[in-house]
């Protein structure tokens, strides 16, 4: 039986486990999932109480066992750097077993061998035995070989390791793929979990109120509660109310399928809540609350924020400097004495906004008027994305410029296509 070595990437404990050991874990999860499933019910009567109680003493038995966590930390975010076959003091292998059988079977008839050479028996009873021990022979050399191939050197870090890898790892954290239902139509999400208990025709609720249409699932199987918001037949954001097992902030991306890019900023992480904002590709936000010790009762992935938020976007330090030096440079030309300009330091007074048309920059200036006062001028300017072109701009009170700017609201709303969104209506037949 193989031996596994587990590290911790947070904190570098260490311990091991066997395959016996992850299988026994693997099941353990497969049942506190179904316990799950089975107790997602509307209803919260006694079963349900009692049901509860079970699957806590599941996961509390689980948790303490499960050779992917570390007992230390908590974390999940943990390697396989090595794998043995186990000690010789541990037991016999099977292969060794089979090897000691085979002897014992087998020894008589060296007897009988030594026996015939002494008092020899028929020749027809010669050639029996001869070849009764020939085969047993064959037997015992099939089996030393067998037992020798099953023997593997521990590789590499990150390769496989008899029967576990760090793919399984990944797989076996995996909560829910929530990956899948980026920007899918109606339909296709309808292939997927089924039709929904309800359709109805709403609104985005955020910045922008732009009609939508929402798929409610009573019970999807993984999700629980669940409703689907579908803006021109495409699945921009989804939420969940059930709960979801939680370890920590490091691995809860991976727990759910997502692989964190360079863009990954967190927004929030309390107690009680942990917000990513544009986690990876065709993610824009992801929010777990409600979080209780181990586990976590609400879910939101947003795969479009765009209907939701206006400045959405998070801006890296280097492009929060460069927008801060174009528009210093800009600010300058409108006062009297450019090199009275006194303007607050990056991390103290100046707001960055982004989506995906316009970076907008607010701040403010001190600087001396025609009168040689020292007065403070607030402005806003806002750039087409990606450039240093003005499109927008606003100084004290009033607009100075405007280079063919449109409000990210009419830009939204533009993008709103009522046929798509019949399509998402007729796509589900409730009733």
């Amino acid at each position: 039986m193989k031996e596994h070595e587990f590290k911790c990437k947070k904190c570098g404990n260490t311990w091991y486990a066997t395959d016996k050991d992850i299988r026994e874990s693997r099941k353990q999860q497969s049942n506190i999932q179904r316990a799950k499933l089975q107790n997602a019910s509307g209803f919260r009567g006694k079963k349900y109480t009692k049901r509860s109680a079970e699957i806590a003493r599941m996961q509390e038995t689980q948790s303490n066992q499960d050779p992917y966590r570390c007992s230390s930390c908590g974390s999940r975010d943990v390697e396989i750097v090595g794998s043995t076959e186990g000690n010789e003091s541990s037991g016999v292998s099977l292969g060794q077993k089979l090897l000691i059988a085979l002897a014992v079977v087998f020894l008589p008839f060296i007897a009988i061998i030594f026996l015939l050479w002494k008092k020899p028996f028929s020749p027809r009873a010669n050639r029996i035995c001869l070849i009764y021990c020939a085969i047993m022979t064959c037997f015992v050399i099939i089996a030393a070989v067998t037992s020798g191939n099953q023997k593997e050197p521990s590789g590499n870090q990150g390769t496989t390791q008899g029967n576990v890898t760090s793919d399984d790892m990944q797989k076996d954290n995996l909560v829910y793929d929530v990956t899948q239902f980026s920007k899918i139509s109606g339909a296709e999400l309808i292939a997927i979990l089924g039709q929904p208990d309800s359709v109805d025709e709403g609104k985005c609720n955020g910045a922008f109120e732009i009609p939508c249409v929402y798929y409610d699932y009573n019970n999807a199987e993984g999700l629980g509660e669940v409703s689907f918001v579908l803006v021109n037949n495409s699945i921009v954001r989804f939420t969940s109310y059930q709960n979801y097992p939680f370890t920590d902030g490091d691995a809860i991306l991976a727990e759910f399928g997502i692989e964190k890019g360079e863009n990954c900023v967190t927004v929030a992480n309390t107690d009680a809540a942990l917000r990513y904002r544009c986690p990876a590709d065709g993610i824009d936000d992801f929010r777990a609350e409600l979080i209780d010790g181990d586990t976590f009762g609400y879910l939101q992935v947003t795969y479009d924020m765009s209907f939701y938020e206006e400045w959405y976007l998070p801006m890296s330090i280097s492009d929060k400097s460069d927008y801060q030096y174009w528009t210093q440079e800009n600010v300058k030309q409108l006062l009297k004495a450019p090199k009275s300009a006194d303007f607050p330091s990056i991390t103290n007074g100046w707001s960055f906004g982004r989506n995906q048309y316009y970076v907008a920059v607010q701040s403010y200036v001190d600087a001396q008027n025609s009168f040689g006062a020292q007065i403070r001028s607030e402005f806003t300017l806002i750039y087409f994305a990606d450039t240093s072109t003005v499109a927008y701009a606003v100084f004290d009170g009033e607009v100075i410029a405007d280079n063919g700017y449109t409000k990210t609201a009419d830009m939204v709303s533009g993008l709103y296509d009522a046929q798509k969104q019949s399509e998402a209506l007729a796509s589900a037949s409730v009733g």
